[in-house]
Order: C-alpha cells, then sequence, then structure tokens
C-alpha cells in the first residue's frame, strides 16, 4: 500500500492490532489480506471501515452514557 502512496502502520484499539491506513481509518489483517488478494478493492475495503465505524457509534448512542469509549479517533493511538 506504501507504494501506491497510502501511509499505512499498525496500531492498537480496544485490544486488538487493526492497519491504520492514512490516519482516517482501521482495517483488520485478514480485510488487509483480502485487499492483496483482490478479493476486494481499496474502495471496498473504506466501505467496510465506514459500515462498521457507523455500526460502533450506533452502539455508543443506544448503551453509553458518558465518555465515548468505543468510538475510534486519530487521537486514540497517540496516547496508548
Amino acid at each position: 500500500m506504501n507504494k501506491k502512496g497510502h501511509k499505512v502502520h499498525v496500531c492498537r484499539h480496544q485490544g486488538k492490532e487493526w492497519v491504520e491506513i492514512d490516519q482516517c481509518m482501521l482495517a483488520s489483517f485478514d480485510e488487509i489480506e483480502e485487499l492483496v488478494d483482490g478479493v476486494h478493492s481499496f474502495g471496498d475495503l473504506s466501505e467496510l471501515f465506514k459500515k462498521r465505524h457507523a455500526e460502533e457509534l450506533s452502539g455508543v448512542s443506544r448503551f453509553s452514557r458518558g465518555r465515548n469509549d468505543s468510538h475510534w479517533s486519530y487521537e486514540d493511538h497517540l496516547t496508548s
């Protein structure tokens, strides 16, 4: 992905390791493998992230009473 101009590194979020892409989305190692194998395009991967992120936010808004601990942001991995 670096060869295609994407900035990529591994980070930890909620106890799980993720691949952070361009400081704006997280992908699982399985999703990256499927991208490499041609199962998903980069656009597909972006849509998967948006869907997962929306589901997390939806769960937070329904069940959280305080701080938004389930919501990922770039700042989260800076403090971990």
